[in-house]
């Protein structure tokens, strides 16, 4: 696999289904209070963490060309550089130990996305290479809502993308200049 660095970017992902908004990240709930726990990909309220989780998407073509999504720090507390993968039964988790993370397709309002631009795009699907859509279940607003590959209510964001052309984050400290301060 070969990483293309013109295609790689730094960005955030929130839900624009209606009844259903809010953020993508790793919120949930621990002694009644919402806790970033950095284990499984959450659709949270966009007031449950003071600074919204991002993500490194790095491209690679070859054999299943795609993406990887690792989580970059915000905070000295933050969980970063776990890729995202898939748990046997379809849920996004983080997997710090991940050899080989799950490549990931996004498209734009059903299109492919190419060359990305810094900003704000809508419409945004997410599927992993291979298998459905992202989506989450029909659950009560205040349970958890776990995002899974395949869940009744396809998830369309929207992604805020901050940095493009980014190197290859193949280590902890290789994207250290684009932490929050």
């Amino acid at each position: 696999m070969k990483y293309v660095q013109a295609r790689s970017f730094i960005g955030r992902l929130s839900s624009m289904m209606p009844g259903k908004e809010g953020i993508l990240d790793s919120v949930e709930w621990d002694t009644g209070a919402s806790v970033r726990k950095n284990n499984w990909l959450t659709l949270s309220s966009n007031w449950s963490v003071a600074h919204q989780q991002r993500f490194w998407f790095g491209y690679y073509e070859g054999k299943d060309p795609g993406y990887v999504i690792r989580t970059v720090r915000i905070e000295d507390s933050d969980d970063y550089f776990s890729p995202w993968d898939l748990s046997r039964n379809g849920y996004v988790g983080y997997y710090p130990t991940s050899k080989n993370p799950v490549r990931w397709r996004i498209w734009n309002d059903g299109q492919a996305l190419g060359l990305p631009l810094a900003g704000r795009s809508e419409k945004i699907t997410i599927a992993a290479v291979g298998s459905t859509f992202l989506g989450i279940r029909n659950r009560p607003s205040y349970e958890e809502q776990f995002v899974q590959a395949g869940a009744s209510n396809k998830l369309i964001m929207c992604l805020d993308i901050e940095h493009t052309d980014v190197p290859e984050f193949n280590h902890v400290s290789a994207l250290s200049a684009y932490r929050r301060r």
